[in-house]
């Protein structure tokens, strides 16, 4: 009786496992639909984006400027460097179809309205991006910082986009990448974003 409820159990997560990748791969693709256009063999996909939010925090007794933008998650593409909005993107292919080029077009940039925050970038810099801790581990005595990006002017990522690779699932292929619809220049302390990002 045991091993039958057992077996029972285990059948039924089976299928919510198999329930929820299926709908991943669907909402993956019907998400996308509205925006998707199709030139011979070419596919394009549009993302809107809307002005970013700031707040103040303090980490490690430092004032910082937190960004907050919806749809998107907060991230850094080096430790100690500026933690900055990031959009995972993911793209059913059409099946028996792969890539062959990549291209990301971006809207006019808009400045974002730092007054209405009462915030100078400059002296609240966007905050450093700080390593994952493991559950349980002690806070890190310091606060990880490079202080050579915070005083270049080079923008803050230096591309729109990165991590581009493909996976499969049942016959499809899958294009992921990450979408970066802000600019931020840490020397100078201005901070841009893009309304929209085309990916064709």
């Amino acid at each position: 009786m045991k091993k039958r409820y057992q077996k029972q159990i285990g059948m039924l997560i089976t299928l919510t496992i198999i329930g929820m990748l299926s709908f991943s791969t669907i909402a993956v693709s019907e998400s996308s639909s509205q925006d998707k256009k199709d030139y011979n063999n070419s596919l394009e996909y549009t993302f809107s984006f809307t002005e970013p939010t700031c707040s103040q925090i303090r980490l490690y007794g430092q004032d910082f400027t937190r960004v907050s933008m919806k749809g998107t998650l907060l991230t850094g593409r080096k430790v100690g460097g500026p933690q900055i909005p990031a959009k995972p993107v993911s793209i059913l292919l059409p099946q028996g179809t792969t890539y062959e080029d990549i291209s990301i077009s971006v809207s006019e940039k808009k400045a974002v309205d730092l007054s209405a925050y009462e915030i100078s970038l400059k002296d609240y810099p966007i905050a450093p991006y700080q390593p994952s801790i493991p559950l349980g581990s002690p806070r890190p005595d310091s606060l990880i910082m490079n202080q050579n990006v915070y005083d270049n002017t080079q923008r803050v990522p230096e591309t729109s986009f990165d991590f581009v690779k493909t996976g499969y699932s049942r016959g499809y292929s899958i294009l992921s990448l990450t979408l970066y619809p802000t600019e931020y220049n840490p020397k100078v302390g201005s901070f841009f974003y893009y309304p929209e990002m085309s990916i064709t």
